[in-house]
């Protein structure tokens, strides 16, 4: 199942993007004979309508799929890893048609070289967001940490050691390394080291933290030496800004960052709660790209007191933008770089056409799917409740948490999640037949949802019906057979019954399909105390702490056999003398 998902969602999402693409150039195609300016200005939005949707095609489809069918979308990162490689794959015949040079292997170069690195970004701002507990304490700081120290490797050098890695830079060759090291000299800065870098588009740019500075073959290929040296003071500019503006850019390229906080954040402010870290996301946007653009300006100043002739500054300029098919006006006054046409005139040069209009925003297909997304994000918002409900229930407040839930299931009688919320709710209230009043609702609206027959199990464990309970867990095994938590839990039922073999049987099963699932571990250890397996039960402690060392029970479990030494068979809560279980052994779940 999880590996057919991933197909139809590499699949649909090849197909999406590839359509919009499509139909995003024919303006551009039907233009072939117009000014570059006009064939670029027509060009943006296809372009940046392409790149937002190797995300939001992701998005859309993961949101779908668990909307239309949740008990098979489980798999969302697999499902999200798919739809994303099948949304760049959907961007080759794009890339073919804008650069013809291009072929598949080059382009399949490029694409690991370009996205590689962003997605390993993507990958461990997720990984951070999953990882996330809901409470603030060591582990935030942990995942925060790590993710901040992967962050700065990046800015520090490790983008341009994966871009030599996959041999999509090389050192500069001696006509850059000479034309560099001139200019360098002339500015009085120091270069740590000058790359070039493969690939259609001619650019060039600067990394401020490590003195380096990148050129493209392409600008190589179509610029004079005077040229390349009056983009070269452009960009060593930026090598001379000072440590409040590197201080400034550093916290500038953390604008991801607060979004690993939506957990916690949702946990404790409840639907507001969801918006915050994006505020901040939105906040440091918008301040590291006024940052930018005035550094821009600067390093452009910089450039024309540093060309060797009048006009070479601009004419470089123009031919990047032209060759890369850059807008020479930008889609508004809010981009990092100025619109090439001001600086052209900046420089003291007027082109030789009119002011062109700026270009739109998205194609048509982007607004579609953009329009889906909000759909999406609406949804979200419709379902507040639920997340009030949540949010209230980790914070132990039942009432309110049932309330909550109970305004979902108003609005929307069918649905499961905020059912079985409230049941959840209502048992650790104490309302134990109105918790499994509830989780009988979904079985009988679902009865494949092998959640509900989880929770209804573990109503009938806390009311000690142990037939009852074993039955529910059989049936969510039925459904889900590598489900190890309801083969733990089922165990837990047979040990209050009295069988003590069914219940073995079943941990160990459990730890057979999750060797780290310590709450397996803690219940074993105590069937195995209360057989008088001290030995075993040492281990099961021991490696249930060593999964979870703040797993409580199994500490002081832990310390009672170290305490009493073994040396008398001395019941735990829940076991007498005799051996015969009097109430319910381990946890309670």
């Amino acid at each position: 199942m999880p590996v057919l998902t991933a197909f139809l969602h590499f699949v649909a999402a090849c197909l999406m993007a590839a359509l919009a693409n499509w139909a995003g150039l024919i303006a551009w195609r039907r233009a072939a004979g117009a000014l570059w300016t006009e064939r670029a200005r027509l060009l943006w939005p296809v372009r940046f309508t392409a790149g937002i949707n190797v995300f939001l095609i992701p998005v859309i489809l993961n949101q779908a799929h668990w909307f239309l069918s949740p008990e098979t979308a489980h798999w969302w990162i697999s499902d999200g890893i798919a739809s994303f490689l099948g949304a760049l794959l959907g961007c080759y015949p794009l890339d073919r048609e804008i650069f013809p040079q291009l072929n598949f292997k080059n382009w399949w170069h490029q694409v690991i070289a370009g996205w590689g690195i962003r997605f390993g970004i993507w990958v461990a701002l997720i990984a951070a967001c999953v990882l996330m507990p809901e409470n603030f304490g060591s582990k935030m700081l942990l995942v925060a940490g790590s993710y901040l120290v992967l962050h700065f490797a990046i800015q520090w050098g490790l983008f341009l050691k994966y871009l030599r890695w996959v041999k999509f830079l090389k050192p500069a060759e001696d006509r850059l390394q000479q034309i560099v090291n001139v200019t360098a000299m002339r500015m009085n800065v120091t270069v740590r080291a000058t790359w070039q870098l493969a690939g259609p588009l001619a650019n060039a740019f600067a990394l401020p933290t490590t003195h380096e500075l990148v050129f493209s073959n392409r600008l190589l290929e179509i610029c004079t030496d005077e040229e390349i040296s009056a983009i070269c003071a452009h960009e060593l500019a930026h090598l001379q800004e000072s440590k409040a503006v590197l201080a400034g850019r550093l916290i500038g390229s953390l604008m991801f960052f607060p979004l690993i906080f939506i957990t916690p954040s949702i946990h404790q402010f409840g639907t507001i709660g969801i918006f915050l870290p994006y505020l901040g996301m939105f906040i440091i946007a918008k301040s590291n790209k006024w940052l930018s653009h005035h550094m821009e300006k600067r390093a452009d100043q910089i450039a024309l007191t540093e060309q060797t002739n009048e006009g070479i500054y601009a004419s470089a300029l123009e031919k990047l933008y032209r060759e890369s098919q850059i807008p020479a006006v930008n889609v508004n006054n809010r981009q990092t770089h100025p619109h090439l046409y001001d600086r052209m005139l900046a420089a003291g040069i007027t082109p030789d056409y009119p002011r062109p209009t700026k270009p739109r925003r998205l194609t048509l297909f982007g607004w579609l799917y953009a329009i889906l997304l909000g759909a999406v994000f609406a949804f979200a918002v419709s379902r507040s409740d639920v997340a009030n409900g949540y949010a209230k229930f980790n914070k132990g407040d039942w009432d309110g948490a049932i309330a909550d839930y109970t305004k979902a299931i108003e609005s929307n009688p069918n649905d499961t999640d905020a059912i079985m919320g409230r049941g959840a709710a209502k048992r650790a209230k104490g309302d134990l037949d109105g918790a499994i009043a509830d989780y009988s609702t979904v079985i009988e609206s679902k009865p494949d949802n092998a959640d509900a027959y989880v929770g209804r199990g573990d109503v009938n464990y806390s009311k000690r019906d142990w037939d009852d309970a074993i039955a529910d867990f059989t049936k969510s095994i039925e459904i889900k057979p590598n489900n190890a938590d309801a083969y733990t839990r089922r165990g837990a039922a047979k040990f209050g019954k009295g069988d003590w073999a069914g219940a073995m049987t079943d941990y160990n099963k459990a730890i057979a399909l999750n060797p780290d699932n310590a709450y397996a571990y803690d219940e074993r250890s105590y069937l195995n105390y209360t057989k008088g397996d001290f030995n075993g039960a040492m281990a099961d402690y021991n490696k249930a702490i060593a999964l979870n060392p703040d797993d409580d029970y199994a500490i002081k479990g832990r310390d009672y056999l170290r305490t009493k030494k073994c040396y008398f068979r001395e019941a735990m809560p829940g076991s007498n003398k005799s051996g015969t279980n009097d109430g319910v052994g381990g946890k309670q779940f």
